[in-house]
């Protein structure tokens, strides 16, 4: 996440306002340049060339090439995490709170397709990186679909299931989608997914 500092007083100052401005256009030119050569092939000569600056001016924002791709992954998964809490917690049945969780993802991926490629096309190659920098936040989502599951056997809504693998069974089928929309295999628009997955997921849940 970028971070704004702050003045004596607590202000933001004209310098925090420019450093967070330069910050942004390098993120957003790194995006553009790993979406375009990958990861592994994209430098920071070509980050610095894509956001029309010196070289030696994305150091004094960013330590390393690594360190531009996982605050930009950071600011993805805060921003989709804070979201889904709040969509989520806006519903009241376990079917709605699951499709408003999926309806997230796939909206978020929409507006973020770019980043998403990215994201699939290097999550094996920093595979461990990834888990050890992001526990927290695949901890947060099993935790919430599970919480999910666990409102919907308390309410009826759903017959008793293994609360852990169902969890995992939704997360990869969700997974799996939002990767075929951002790849370009699924050409149905998010809501029409939406509907499909979870007309299909609870064909198996719902207490009969």
């Amino acid at each position: 996440m970028v971070q704004k500092a702050q003045g004596r007083k607590g202000s933001v100052t004209k310098k925090d306002l420019v450093t967070d401005f330069r910050r942004t256009e390098i993120l957003q030119a790194a995006r553009r340049t790993f979406s375009r050569l990958g990861y592994q092939s994209a430098t920071v000569d070509a980050i610095a060339e894509e956001a029309g600056i010196a070289k030696g001016t994305v150091y004094l924002y960013f330590k390393s090439k690594e360190e531009i791709y996982l605050t930009d992954l950071h600011q993805y998964i805060d921003a989709l995490q804070e979201e889904t809490d709040a969509r989520v917690a806006k519903v009241a049945s376990a079917r709605e709170k699951l499709a408003e969780f999926m309806a997230v993802r796939l909206e978020y991926c929409e507006r973020n397709v770019e980043f998403v490629r990215i994201f699939f096309s290097e999550a094996s190659v920093n595979q461990m990186r990834f888990h050890r920098d992001f526990k927290g936040f695949l901890d947060h989502t099993a935790k919430l679909v599970q919480s999910i599951l666990d409102l919907g056997i308390a309410r009826g809504e759903i017959r008793k299931v293994p609360i852990e693998r169902t969890a995992l069974a939704i997360n990869d089928l969700t997974k799996g989608t939002i990767e075929r929309h951002a790849m370009g295999l699924i050409k149905k628009r998010p809501s029409e997914d939406v509907n499909f997955v979870v007309d299909f997921l609870w064909s198996g849940l719902e207490r009969r």
